[in-house]
């Protein structure tokens, strides 16, 4: 009598796997001054894949986040990603944000997006010397019709091969 009953295994709900982001939130080795040796392969694989494949809602909206690093990354991918609707709340970054690293990023984006001259004008004049040095680089390649958000694209588009000198000194164990 059983044996024309279908039994069905519970599947359970599977989660969505983390976004990029998420995954850079939650490295094991986040980028802190104190894991610079530690964990980067990690962060640059995700770097990659943040500007790769990760959406703009969550990018537009990790300004909030308590994490620097996760805000300045967010701030540089909206700017390779060349997501100029972003350019107002990037703004709002270089001139606000308490960390200079955000601000930079932020700085960088604008620059990208070549959008914002006077907020940039503005950043050369930061309390933190980082941030005025790219502000200042920032301003003279606003003057240039290069493309640098493109060519950034390009690149994590499509990776960068290791020159033989680093493949051959990594065997070596230098």
């Amino acid at each position: 009598m059983l044996a024309g009953f279908v039994v069905l295994q519970p599947t359970g709900w599977t989660q969505p796997p983390p976004s990029p982001l998420e995954k850079y939130r939650n490295l094991e080795f986040p980028a802190k001054e104190e894991n610079f040796d530690k964990g980067w392969k990690d962060r640059v694989a995700l770097e990659y894949e943040i500007i790769n494949s990760a959406d703009l809602k969550s990018l537009r909206t990790a300004h909030k986040y308590d994490d620097p690093f996760v805000r300045a990354i967010a701030a540089r991918a909206l700017g390779i990603m060349g997501d100029k609707a972003s350019a107002d709340a990037l703004a709002e970054l270089v001139k606000a944000d308490p960390e200079y690293l955000v601000r930079i990023r932020a700085v960088e984006s604008l620059g990208y997006f070549k959008l914002k001259s006077d907020v940039i004008e503005l950043a050369k004049k930061d309390r933190d010397g980082g941030v005025s040095w790219v502000a200042k680089i920032v301003a003279d390649q606003l003057k240039s019709d290069t493309g640098y958000a493109a060519q950034v694209r390009q690149t994590y588009a499509t990776g960068q091969a290791r020159s033989p000198r680093h493949r051959h000194a990594r065997a070596a164990g230098t």
